[in-house]
């Protein structure tokens, strides 16, 4: 019988925070470079001209027939073919035929293969966004990849750490990383900004936060974490948790460990002209997406205030360009308030403010 993976294997239930959706192909560890899964019959990987998958490295730690990946009812495993150092699944050594679940690393030799279905392939475009799209940046949007499926495993808590309010960012990797529909849920007060955002949190205790994030995921902001923090912690670390933790805090302590799956976000301030450019786009077609209207909604006239203006933080981005969006999409600013949760006069204004015309 096949392995079925880190998950049952620890009697842990196979999660449902990384999409139901099937892989769709292993890619090499902090590139682009993928391997589409097979439709049908088996691949072979290894260094061999011949290999259906050819991996060569310098080290030449990959034997020329390694392994192979083979389409069963459900999915594809993966078995090692006697290589000289063997077949990894998330770093540790294994001899049995394994079942590949999104999120898995696969390692062969020393290449580290990720297995990516749609659900993953989308949050890793958003981390993109948020960590940058240099080459440098991609072994920390990877970590960070691994940060998230690790929460979702109930390894331990997603930690976002920056100078800015990551509650919005931590939002939307909830969006990208959970089913439709999935509650994210604010535990403690929320800010004013949140409202924008149409964010949803209590102050009830645990037990309230954990009922009404069933399913989904409960954010704290942790450098000032309500009573029972600890035992929020504790409770979702459990294998029959019912909601996953990320936690938001401003920076690590300087002498203290840093905990293990943190995503270190950097100010906005420090991204390229063409970064901010792109990140504005990229937040005004999630508007449009949002609201089900044409990306193109967002004036050249609003992309360039919201550039100028607009852009000391992610939440601020997120906030105004899902106003402009909301505006142009509605006939009138009582239904683009309504449906952004504001009054009419507070949207008003702000469009105002902005020197709006519809």
């Amino acid at each position: 019988m096949p392995d079925r993976g880190n998950d049952e294997t620890l009697g842990v239930p196979a999660p449902i925070w990384l999409g139901d959706d099937p892989v769709r192909h292993l890619r090499a560890w902090v590139t682009d470079q993928i391997y589409p899964m097979p439709e049908a019959g088996e691949v072979v990987i290894g260094s061999a001209p011949d290999a259906a998958w050819q991996l060569v490295e310098p080290g030449r730690s990959v034997s020329r027939r390694h392994a192979r990946v083979i389409r069963v009812e459900g999915g594809w495993e993966i078995e090692d073919l006697h290589s000289r150092l063997g077949l990894h699944r998330d770093g540790e050594r294994t001899h049995k035929r394994v079942l590949i679940t999104p999120g898995m690393e696969i390692g062969i030799g020393s290449i580290t293969l990720i297995a990516e279905n749609a659900t993953l392939i989308r949050l890793r475009h958003y981390l993109a966004r948020v960590l940058g799209w240099n080459t440098a940046d991609r072994p920390a949007i990877d970590l960070a990849m691994r940060a998230v499926r690790g929460a979702a495993l109930r390894r331990g808590s997603l930690v976002l750490a920056g100078a800015d309010d990551l509650v919005p960012v931590a939002r939307q990797i909830h969006l990208r990383a959970t089913p439709p529909k999935s509650p994210f849920i604010v535990y403690g007060k929320l800010l004013e900004s949140d409202a924008s955002l149409r964010l949803m949190g209590t102050t009830a205790g645990v037990a309230t936060a954990l009922e009404l994030a069933a399913g989904g995921t409960v954010c704290v902001r942790a450098d000032k974490p309500r009573d029972g923090y600890d035992d929020l912690e504790d409770k979702t670390s459990l294998p029959q948790a019912v909601a996953q933790l990320y936690q938001c805090i401003k920076k690590v302590k300087r002498g203290e460990p840093t905990p293990r799956g943190i995503v270190v976000v950097r100010k906005l301030a420090g991204r390229s002209a063409e970064d901010i450019e792109r990140i504005v786009d990229e937040y005004a077609h999630d508007a449009a997406r949002e609201l089900g209207v044409d990306p193109t909604g967002l004036t050249e006239q609003d992309r360039a205030w919201v550039i100028r203006r607009e852009t000391r933080s992610f939440a601020e981005v997120e906030i105004a360009t899902l106003r402009f969006v909301a505006s142009r999409a509605f006939s009138s600013v009582n239904q683009a308030a309504a449906y952004l949760g504001l009054s009419h006069n507070a949207l008003g204004d702000w469009l105002r403010r902005r020197r709006f015309r519809p």
